[in-house]
Order: C-alpha cells, then sequence, then structure tokens
C-alpha cells in the first residue's frame, strides 16, 4: 500500500518492526507485509499523522510474473555444450 505521512521515517521503522516490508518512492512509503487496518493502528499508537493511506493492487501482468518466478523453463546467458564446464563449444 502507499502511505504518506510527515513522520515518513519514524513509521518505516515501526511498520519493519511489526514485520512489513517497507521501500520509499516520491516521500511516500511503498508497504508490504501488513495490511491498512494494522498501518493505521500503529500510526495512531504511536500518534503518526497519516495523510494517505492507500491499498496498490499488482496489475494482472505483476501478479502473474509473482506467482510464477519460481517457475522458470529457460533461462538466459551462455547456452552450454554438452561435456563443456565453461560453456563454450569446442
Amino acid at each position: 500500500m502507499r502511505v504518506l505521512s510527515p513522520q515518513g521515517e519514524e513509521l518505516s521503522q515501526v511498520l519493519t518492526g511489526e514485520g512489513a516490508t517497507v521501500q520509499t518512492e516520491n516521500g511516500a512509503l511503498l508497504v508490504t507485509g501488513v495490511d491498512a487496518a494494522r498501518v493505521g493502528e500503529l500510526a495512531a499508537a504511536h500518534r503518526m499523522t497519516l495523510h494517505e493511506l492507500t491499498p496498490q493492487r499488482a496489475s494482472l501482468e505483476e501478479a502473474f510474473f509473482e506467482l510464477t518466478e519460481d517457475s522458470v523453463d529457460y533461462h538466459g546467458g551462455e547456452p552450454r555444450w554438452p561435456g563443456s564446464k565453461t560453456g563454450a563449444k569446442q
């Protein structure tokens, strides 16, 4: 989700302490690992102001790549030739 707060750095520390992953983009916090309700509760408990708390949805393409990132049939890079340690054709 996208979070804007004048206490962004402090909120980021609180959220990571709860196990969330926090990235910064143009002054906003991009938070994963906790839901919007929990972000609001933590901000309130620490007396922090929120200016925005917007859930973000991944595009269908992003969701597909996240679900299939470990299921790769083909990998890029140097071709490997049978019997070669370096992958170069002999």
